[in-house]
């Protein structure tokens, strides 16, 4: 678990702006026997700027947008047998600029 604090500041639209955001974050790893884990990330960011704009550019803060971001990140990996792998992940955001968007991955890995 981390606190985490960050400042940014620059130009948007020939406007001087200056940028701070507050958070937490909570990271898991928890193994499965021998043949799987699972890794999760869940963040949580306040993010104000002091002067009047309506949103962030997406350099600043490493993508944060103005107001509260909600972020989660779950990757889970299975090993089956000795040549192949099942790799699956999900990813949540939920900020000024994205509304509850959620994605799914999965992949089935053969190694030889």
């Amino acid at each position: 678990m981390g606190l985490k604090y960050g400042i940014d500041h620059g130009f948007m639209r020939e406007q001087e702006f200056a940028a701070d955001a507050v958070g937490l974050s909570v990271n898991v790893l928890k193994f499965i026997g021998t043949r799987g884990r699972i890794q999760s990330r869940f963040e949580w960011y306040n993010t104000e700027v002091s002067d009047r704009l309506d949103y962030l550019p997406p350099e600043a803060l490493n993508g944060l947008a103005l107001s509260h971001t909600l972020r989660s990140n779950i990757q889970g990996q299975w090993l089956i047998g000795r040549g192949f792998s099942l790799n699956l992940s999900m990813n949540y955001i939920s900020d000024q600029r994205y509304d509850n968007f959620l994605t799914f991955n999965g992949e089935v890995r053969a190694y030889f």
